[in-house]
C-alpha cells in the first residue's frame, strides 16, 4: 500500500466519524 493511499484512507474515514459524530451516532472518541 503507497503511503499517499493511506492518507488519503485516513483523511476519508477521519471525515467520515466526524461527520457521523455531528448526527450523534458515534459514541465513542479515535
Amino acid at each position: 500500500m503507497y503511503k499517499t493511499e493511506i492518507i488519503t484512507v485516513k483523511s476519508h474515514m477521519s471525515r467520515k466519524v466526524s461527520r457521523e459524530r455531528r448526527k450523534g451516532k458515534l459514541n465513542f472518541e479515535h
